[in-house]
């Protein structure tokens, strides 16, 4: 830590967070000391794990999102390749494919010399959920049916022409506190 950082504490904070929305959540402490929330979060009616991360040592918390499916062997590389196209996409946070086959989304944030509030952890989670919630069928197209990425995210073009919608997920708040209840 620099000479002009503060001393983060995740765990008030994280608590006020649960209790403003209404949510559960079940803490743990990992080998470093760091703390780790975890609780689940409905996107799409589907049950998504979320994990926050939080390192009063360091100041950073990270958000972990995991779809209720894997990519399974026979599509883990088309799934890395569609993780990629919407990696180049979104502007915060990042898809992944972990070893397992569990597809993450993850996103950091760096508090070393800010104090974080309740709405800092609001606006770190609400995109992830919108994320996922709008690539969900592109994702489970790719790893469940063995579509191509580039066929799946031209479906997802024509979805949103076909709604009248602007192409792209549109973050706000709005699905995340659908979500949260």
């Amino acid at each position: 830590m620099s000479s002009n950082t503060q001393q983060v504490t995740f765990e008030p904070l994280l608590e006020q967070w649960l209790a403003q929305n209404d949510w559960w959540g079940e803490f743990t402490r990992d080998h470093n000391g760091d703390l780790q929330l975890r609780t689940e979060v409905h996107i799409n009616d589907q049950p998504y794990d979320l994990w926050l991360h939080a390192s009063d040592r360091t100041g950073i918390l990270s958000l972990y999102i995991y779809a209720p499916f894997r990519a399974r062997t026979a599509t883990r590389a088309e799934a890395l390749n569609l993780t990629n196209r919407l990696n180049v996409s979104i502007r915060q946070g990042r898809f992944a494919i972990t070893n397992c086959g569990r597809i993450q989304y993850s996103h950091s944030v760096d508090f070393e010399t800010v104090t974080p509030t309740v709405n800092s952890l609001q606006l770190i989670v609400a995109p992830g959920i919108d994320y996922c919630a709008y690539y969900e069928e592109a994702i489970a197209a790719v790893t469940l049916m063995n579509q191509g990425a580039a066929d799946a995210l031209r479906q997802l073009e024509v979805s949103d022409t076909a709604a009248n919608t602007p192409s792209g997920p549109q973050p706000s708040l709005g699905v995340c506190a659908e979500a949260l209840h």
